[in-house]
């Protein structure tokens, strides 16, 4: 019980020092957060791809301001040269070279067997120890694995205590049945690729938002009670600056 009020007051005392104008101190205690993005370049997918891609600066900075040291990975699958199997794009990065990786590839294809690439990043990333693990998958398809894949996924995640974001077509085939139940299992959210497309911009801010939120909830304690003291100091620091004038 402890646990979930000191990360619920730790969230609102951080959402206050941002109202205030605070920043996390440079010798302050982050956050660690390890966002491995595994993305469907089949041909239906070029233009979301774009659109994560020109996403990442504001996903950077909406994590730097929240106390998050994020570093990034990204597996690529449903790509026609590579029959549709997942590979490694990059391991772990910073923002620019997950950019890069992410742009590196044009899609092509229509095989997408979605937790076949969720098991491969699972196994392949080098997550950092203490780190919160992501896993932000995005398709337009259905899973195309192997029953067996499909029957792994879901204990893998929940032995790696890896939160699961999908951004998928809700109405295609059996997505829901596919990708929805993973999500819901393992701490993430389900995002509809059709409003991803239809408004990118408010997608994206608020996918940026949801993915803040998950990591301070999923973060141990130790890094919650470090950001909560970083918000009572941007809180004491502007009193003091009022009292002053």
């Amino acid at each position: 019980m402890f646990k979930k009020i000191s990360k619920k007051i730790g969230v609102l005392i951080i959402a206050s020092g941002f109202l205030l104008g605070a920043a996390p101190a440079a010798n302050a205690q982050l956050i660690p957060a390890d966002i491995v993005y595994v993305v469907d370049y089949s041909g239906s997918m070029g233009g979301d791809i774009a659109q994560i891609i020109s996403n990442i600066g504001d996903f950077q900075t909406a994590l730097t301001t929240a106390g998050i040291d994020a570093q990034y990975g990204a597996v690529m699958f449903g790509r026609t040269t590579n029959s549709g199997n997942p590979v490694l794009l990059t391991d772990l990065t910073d923002a620019a070279g997950v950019n890069l990786a992410l742009s590196s590839n044009s899609a092509t294809g229509s095989h997408e067997p979605g937790a076949t690439a969720s098991l491969f990043a699972l196994n392949n990333i080098t997550w950092r120890a203490g780190a919160v693990k992501n896993i932000v998958l995005v398709t337009d398809e259905d899973d195309d694995s192997s029953a067996a894949d499909k029957a792994a996924i879901d204990g893998a995640l929940q032995t790696a205590n890896a939160l699961y974001n999908v951004i998928i077509d809700k109405s295609f085939g059996s997505s829901m049945d596919d990708y929805g139940t993973l999500a819901t299992n393992n701490g993430g959210q389900i995002f509809d690729i059709d409003d991803f497309r239809t408004d990118p911009a408010a997608f994206l801010a608020n996918f940026n938002r949801t993915k803040v939120q998950e990591i301070i909830n999923q973060a141990p304690e130790p890094s919650i009670m470090a950001l909560l003291g970083i918000g009572l100091a941007g809180i004491g620091f502007v009193s003091r600056r009022r009292a002053a004038v």
